[in-house]
């Protein structure tokens, strides 16, 4: 259950955003502008996997560069993930009208899918702020490939140990 004091710390970030801001990027673009472009992630607290996926290097650094800071909010969230037999993920791909072309290739590569998340209780936020300074702490992750073949750009990765 989400805290009173919670909903009014968030409810004058989320109120009166513009309908278009410029936090934007070459590679990539940025979920709310304010004085700082901020990225909103949302991730698992009880997951074997303490990393939160950022934005790209590059991204990230031109907006430290323009404003001297990039914010993030994280939202730590207690999942619910598909059954063993993936019904869920089937009744996805029912709804899709089948599997992509991206689907095809990746079994055809034997890579196996991840489980779907099913539902979210948001549980906690973290504000974060990156700067030249601190950016250094963060991991870098390589990304695998887009849909269409081509190498994704490499992100900025978060451990978040809890």
């Amino acid at each position: 259950m989400i805290a009173q004091s919670d909903i009014q710390l968030a409810k004058p970030l989320l109120m009166d955003l513009p309908e278009k801001w410029d936090g934007k990027s070459k590679t990539a673009c940025f979920d709310m502008k304010g004085s700082i472009n901020w990225d909103l992630k949302a991730k698992a607290i009880k997951s074997d996997d303490y990393r939160s996926i950022l934005n790209d290097v590059d991204a990230t650094n031109h907006s430290i560069e323009a404003y001297g800071e990039h914010g993030l909010m994280i939202a730590l969230c207690d999942v619910k993930y598909n059954d063993s037999n993936r019904t869920f993920q089937q009744w996805h791909q029912d709804l899709k009208g089948g599997k992509s072309k991206y689907e095809i290739k990746r079994e055809q590569r034997t890579n196996i899918s991840r489980y779907r998340k099913t539902s979210a209780e948001l549980k906690e936020i973290l504000f974060l702020v990156i700067t030249a300074q601190n950016s250094v702490f963060l991991d870098i992750h390589a990304q695998d490939r887009n849909s269409n073949g081509k190498p994704r750009p490499t992100k900025y990765m978060l451990l978040t140990f809890r």
